[in-house]
C-alpha cells in the first residue's frame, strides 16, 4: 500500500474516533505517516503544535512540544544548545506572541541552515518545501 493511501486510510479512521484533532496529529506522526516527505513533516508539526486551531501556536504549545518537534525533525538539538524560548522569539517575526505557518517554515528552514551548515543538505529540504 503506497504512502498516501495509507495516510488517507489511517486519517479517516482516526477521523471517527474520540480523539482532539492534536492527539490526532500526534498519532499520525508516531505512525511514520510523513516521514518520507520533509514539507508534510513540518506541516504536521505545525497542525500537531496548534492546539486551538487558529493557524498559529503560543509559547505555551511551543515549551510543550517544542523538543518532541525537533527530534521528530531529526534536529538534534537540546534545551542547552538552543533555548526554547529563544526558539519561539526567532520564530515569531511579527512580536505577535504566536507563530503562524510561515514563521514556523522560515524558522525551521533557518535553523536547519544554521544545524547543518551543509548546502547540499539544505537546498534538498528547501526544494522540498518550495515544491509543495
Amino acid at each position: 500500500i503506497d504512502s498516501t493511501a495509507f495516510y488517507l486510510k489511517s486519517l479517516v479512521e482516526m477521523s471517527f474516533s474520540s480523539e482532539s484533532e492534536h492527539a490526532l496529529w500526534k498519532r499520525l506522526i508516531d505512525m511514520g505517516i510523513f516521514d518520507d516527505f520533509y514539507p508534510l513533516r513540518l506541516n504536521a508539526c505545525f497542525r500537531y503544535l496548534d492546539v486551538e486551531k487558529t493557524q498559529s501556536f503560543s509559547l505555551k504549545d511551543w515549551t510543550q512540544k517544542g523538543l518532541f518537534i525537533f527530534s521528530y525533525l531529526s534536529l538534534n538539538i537540546n534545551q542547552e544548545s538552543l533555548p526554547i524560548m529563544e526558539a519561539f522569539r526567532s520564530f515569531n517575526r511579527s512580536g505577535s506572541g504566536a507563530v503562524n505557518i510561515e514563521e514556523f517554515v522560515i524558522g525551521m528552514v533557518e535553523n536547519l541552515f544554521t544545524l547543518y551548515k551543509n548546502s547540499a543538505v539544505l537546498e534538498s529540504i528547501a526544494d522540498e518545501v518550495l515544491a509543495v
